[in-house]
C-alpha cells in the first residue's frame, strides 16, 4: 500500500489531497481539509523555511515552521488512521474514494 499526498494548483494556497494506491484495483485520491502554500511543498513532502536574516525575521519564520510541523504532524497522524482501518477493515468492505472521504 502507498500513501501519497500531494496538491493541484499553483494558487497562493493550495489544498492537500491524499492518494492511496493498493496495485490495480485500488487507487483512490480525495481533497483533505488541510491546504499548503506551494512553495512549502515538494514532491509529496512538507517543505520547511531556513532560518536566516534579522532576528525579527529569523522569529517570523520560525512561527512558519511551527504551522508548518503542526501540519506534518496532523498529516501524518492522518496516514496512520488509514493504514489502520485499511488493514483492519471488513472482508466485505468497498475501498473507493467514498470510504477514503469517511476517514477524512
Amino acid at each position: 500500500m502507498t500513501i501519497k499526498f500531494l496538491i493541484q494548483s499553483s494558487s497562493e494556497i493550495a489544498p492537500i489531497y491524499i492518494r492511496l494506491i493498493e496495485g490495480k484495483p485500488i487507487d483512490i485520491k480525495a481533497k483533505t481539509k488541510y491546504s499548503i502554500s506551494p512553495s512549502n511543498f515538494y514532491k509529496g513532502q512538507i517543505k520547511f523555511n531556513r532560518v536566516s536574516g534579522s532576528a525579527a525575521l529569523k522569529e517570523l519564520i520560525q512561527e512558519e515552521n511551527k504551522e508548518l510541523e503542526s501540519l506534518q504532524e496532523n498529516l501524518d497522524d492522518l496516514k496512520k488512521t488509514i493504514i489502520h482501518r485499511f488493514n483492519n477493515r471488513k472482508e466485505n468492505e468497498v475501498i473507493n474514494t467514498h470510504w477514503l472521504k469517511e476517514i477524512l
